[in-house]
């Protein structure tokens, strides 16, 4: 009856379980939407019914405006506050299927993800320029796409995302015939100096098209990958070998035998591996050296938590140095 009086005198300052009393018999929220009144609420079936006809007997015009008044109430006052409720809870949701989302890939791609590359990739420098590679040349940026979308799309199953955005600096520059590997450290180092590198190209590795990359017969669309016996070739095929070149290589630095400044990697490792290395800071090029020259590559499992030349090579201490 207070409740009544309180519609019937001060409508506005009906809270939102009372508006809903009133015009329902409960307060609805995550509650029963039936529609006996309040104080019937817990009566078995058969008092309900009772309970109704003598409701019907009883209705007074008082009982109209209540409910008229309460309607008010609910079609305006607490209109924005539903509308705000189903916004957060929507948003809600959102967020748990991210997160169950980021908790199902590989660390990997999250932090790729957290970095927010516009761009990501590597300068890759064309050094032949005879009669007939314009051609091979055109075929090598096709094969690199090609591997591209086989490592990213279907090897990594998760990693479509970054695909699109991974764009790689290409130059051809016909005073880069036959150059040495010396002659295109100073020339990144150049590009570096000026500026003339985007924003998320590698600045501490480029990668070198020679004749012999774009010689290559096995430039194909595939990227099959077989498993062979220890000793026998590399297990990739159909794939493009590149080198990988350190720019600030010093010769007078370090005294790794057989380390020259280089790498010579399948081209699929390019795009998970490589990158990566530099992203994550788990690796330095001597690093990169022992384990390119401790055999072939190894395909890995969609759902490893981070690329490596070989699984089980990843760096011990990467799971401290990365964000989960």
């Amino acid at each position: 009856e207070e409740l009544r009086n309180k519609a019937l005198s001060n409508p506005n300052a009906l809270t939102e379980d009372e508006r809903d009393i009133l015009v329902c018999g409960v307060a609805k929220r995550n509650k029963s939407s039936g529609r006996h009144s309040f104080w019937r609420f817990h009566l078995v079936e058969d008092d309900k019914k009772l309970a109704g006809r003598v409701d019907v007997i009883l209705y007074t015009q008082d009982d109209i405006k209540i409910q008229r008044h309460a309607n008010y109430r609910l079609s305006h006052t607490f209109k924005e506050v539903k509308a705000e409720r189903r916004e957060n809870l929507r948003q809600q949701r959102i967020a748990e299927r991210a997160a169950k989302m980021r908790a199902a890939q590989p660390r990997w791609l999250n932090h790729m993800s957290d970095a927010k590359l516009f761009r990501w990739g590597f300068v890759i420098f064309r050094t032949a320029y005879s009669e007939g590679t314009e051609q091979k040349w055109r075929t090598f940026q096709y094969a690199y796409t090609c591997n591209k979308n086989a490592q990213l799309n279907q090897g990594w199953k998760r990693a479509s995302s970054l695909c699109s955005h991974h764009q790689p600096l290409f130059v051809s520059d016909s005073s880069l015939e036959g150059a040495g590997v010396d002659v295109l450290r100073q020339r990144f180092k150049i590009m570096r100096e000026q500026n003339e590198i985007p924003a998320g190209i590698a600045t501490d590795c480029f990668l070198i098209a020679d004749l012999a990359a774009l010689d290559e017969a096995s430039i194909t669309l595939r990227t099959k990958y077989q498993p062979k016996a220890p000793g026998e070739p590399d297990p990739w095929q159909f794939t493009v070998f590149i080198r990988a070149v350190n720019p600030d290589y010093d010769t007078s630095e370090g005294d790794l035998a057989g380390y020259e400044g280089e790498i010579t990697i399948p081209l699929p490792k390019v795009f998970d591996w490589l990158y990566y290395c530099f992203l994550a800071k788990s690796e330095d090029w001597e690093a990169r050296y022992n384990v390119v020259k401790g055999g072939p590559a190894e395909m890995m499992s969609p759902s490893s938590p981070y690329p490596a030349y070989r699984p089980g090579t990843e760096a011990a201490n990467l799971s401290e140095i990365l964000p989960p």
